[in-house]
């Protein structure tokens, strides 16, 4: 068929909106599954963004966040942040000064916060004087001098060459007369500072960067502590050392950044405190770090002897191997990364383990373990990465450094946990957050695949209108990509519409006859066509124009279409293809016409340049 056929002007009275018609053509279906693939990419779409904002929750916190509070928080007492506009930034180290104050390292801000025992900021120590600025005429102050002419590290800095400032302070302590002393690791000193926050004297080591430094009592006089990467230097207040022990490596008695030392006297503990008897040696007790474990030494500054280990170095296979590690007064335990210690009367070491996020209370004398307080976490009570550690009115503080706060724990056991009476509501999971997005991407998906083609079944009727009607022939090759037809029509509908997808089917002859037994007014072909349209009842139309097969088909529940509908949609579909057309013609109709006046308008002008020629070259002869 090469021509189409015009479409009469009564005809398109009598047609119907392509929106109003009772059966579904295959570019509805196509136009579905177009929307509901879209759909389902930005579905799954949205999981993955969700998918991505949980993973993202999750890498955030602290491993271990979320779980139950354990018992042993219920020691936790206050935690010290700092005013809003002078909040602590990434603290280390802690200490308490003879009048109570709480001084803070706070590396992050390059600073020593003062705070008072109930949390309130005092001052900030960023900068500060040389004692040889001071008055000379005060008392206190010659005293001061007097002290350092007397005894001058010969490993001092000259104070007119020391700083001025805190670059990054991380370790700090006190002695009983309020003199004071910090390490700063960015200028790789060990500051020495007075009881008024002036800066007596500078220890510089060249050779390896001081890691920490602790006052403990050895005998009858305050000792400096200060540690390095092999070992321990160790000084009296004034600077003057007096013993080093530098013993680096993994077995017994040897160190690895060790980053605390305590002096544990049996002598000294309070009365209340469970001493043993039997064994009342001096033990200096060092938070081996990298080795993973807390040493205590007898002896320490004449022949140092291991009294007890606890914890092992964490080694790695290949060093594992060929290595043995044993010792008799060895305690097994678990300690990731001692990198602060605090001693309280009562003979309890406070060991905070920097990687596990809690602090380990031992028994300074057996090293035996007694318990645990806190655990990782954000909240308050809980810890993420503590640093540095005191103890002071029975009170132990811990500096909690990626909070950026100190938290505050009574010195005592935790009690026994009390059974809840009410029901604990747990947080929701965030992996809850993805079933809705799922759930819809699965109904999507489930939608998408439900979208079949519809079928359509011809009977000898329909065929035989659809050859008379050149309108409904053209609807055909436009729309449907194949149609069902009984055996025996073949012929006719390949006359009709020579290669054309025609899906020839048959029925079962037992089926026809008991169809024709029910219904008489039917003849074999029509019996045939209802079968096969009720093969597939839901997505298949019958197209007829015979009463009889019409009454049959809604007898057995079918989708019947009238050949006058869908005649009447082909021509609706015909209207709209001439308008369309129509419009495409009368637009490239004004195209060509713009194009004409524009050539006539040039060939105008050209003529009259030629004219304007013609009659100058005239004159010019004349």
């Amino acid at each position: 068929m090469t021509d189409k056929p015009e479409v009469l002007e009564k005809d398109v009275k009598k047609v119907v909106k392509l929106d109003d018609r009772r059966f579904v053509l295959p570019i509805d279906i196509r136009r579905k599954r177009i929307f509901w693939a879209l759909s389902a990419f930005f579905v799954l779409l949205m999981c993955l963004v969700v998918l991505l904002i949980i993973l993202m929750l999750n890498m955030v916190r602290p491993p271990g966040f979320g779980a139950a509070a354990p018992n042993l928080v219920a020691n936790f007492q206050t935690s010290f942040y700092g005013p809003a506009d002078s909040l602590l930034s990434r603290p280390t180290g802690v200490a308490l000064s003879p009048s109570g104050e709480v001084y803070i390292a706070d590396t992050g801000n390059a600073r020593v916060a003062v705070f008072d025992r109930e949390g309130n900021l005092l001052r900030s120590i960023t900068e500060f004087a040389h004692a040889d600025a001071l008055d000379e005429d005060a008392d206190v102050d010659n005293q001061t001098q007097s002290q350092t002419d007397a005894h001058q590290s010969p490993y001092a800095t000259p104070l007119e060459d020391s700083p001025t400032a805190f670059v990054a302070p991380t370790s700090l302590a006190f002695a009983a007369d309020g003199r004071w002393f910090a390490v700063d690791q960015a200028l790789r000193m060990v500051l020495f500072f007075s009881d008024n926050n002036q800066l007596i004297q500078g220890i510089h080591l060249l050779e390896e960067a001081p890691i920490s430094v602790d006052i403990s009592m050895v005998g009858e006089e305050e000792q400096l502590f200060v540690t390095t990467r092999s070992g321990i230097l160790q000084a009296s207040i004034d600077g003057a050392f007096q013993y080093a022990y530098l013993n680096w490596g993994l077995r017994s008695g040897q160190l690895d950044n060790p980053a605390a030392v305590i002096v544990f006297d049996p002598g000294r503990m309070d009365e209340e405190a469970s001493i043993s008897t039997t064994d009342t040696a001096v033990l200096t007790i060092v938070a081996d770090t990298l080795n993973n474990r807390v040493q205590a030494f007898r002896n320490f500054q004449t022949d140092p002897e291991v009294a007890w280990i606890f914890s092992a170095p964490i080694l790695d296979s290949a060093i594992q191997e060929g290595f043995e590690y044993e010792f008799e007064n060895m305690i097994y335990g678990n300690i990731s990364a001692p990198v602060d210690m605090a001693l309280s009367p009562l003979g309890r070491l406070f060991v905070v383990d920097g990687l596990s996020s809690e602090v380990v209370v031992l028994d300074a004398q057996t090293g035996v373990y007694q318990y645990t307080i806190s655990s990782v976490g954000f909240r308050d009570g809980f810890l993420f990465y503590p640093s540095g550690i005191c103890f002071g009115a029975g009170n132990v503080y811990v500096v909690d450094r990626f909070n950026n706060r100190l938290s505050v724990f009574e010195d005592a056991p935790p009690l026994p946990v009390e059974e809840p009476t009410e029901a604990v509501t747990e947080a929701p999971n965030r992996w809850l957050l993805l079933a809705l997005p799922l759930v819809a991407f699965a109904g999507v998906i489930l939608r998408l695949l439900t979208l079949a083609m519809p079928r359509y079944v011809l009977d000898l009727s329909a065929l035989e209108h659809l050859a008379e009607d050149d309108d409904a022939l053209y609807f055909v090759i436009e729309h449907f990509d194949n149609m069902t037809i009984v055996s025996g029509t073949e012929s006719l509908a390949e006359k009709m519409l020579p290669g054309f997808d025609w899906k020839i089917s048959a029925a079962k002859e037992s089926k026809r006859d008991t169809l024709i037994e029910k219904h008489p007014g039917l003849d074999d072909l029509d019996a045939e066509a209802l079968i096969l349209a009720s093969k597939r009842k839901r997505r298949s139309y019958l197209l007829t124009a015979s009463r009889s097969v019409e009454r049959a088909g809604d007898e057995l529940g079918l989708k019947v279409l009238r050949y006058a509908d869908f005649r009447a949609t082909a021509h609706t579909f015909m209207v709209e293809e001439r308008r369309r057309l129509e419009e495409i013609d009368a637009r490239a109709a004004e195209k060509t016409f713009k194009r004409a006046a524009k050539t006539n308008k040039k060939i105008s002008k050209q003529d009259a340049k030629k004219v304007e020629k013609d009659s100058d070259s005239a004159e010019e002869d004349t």
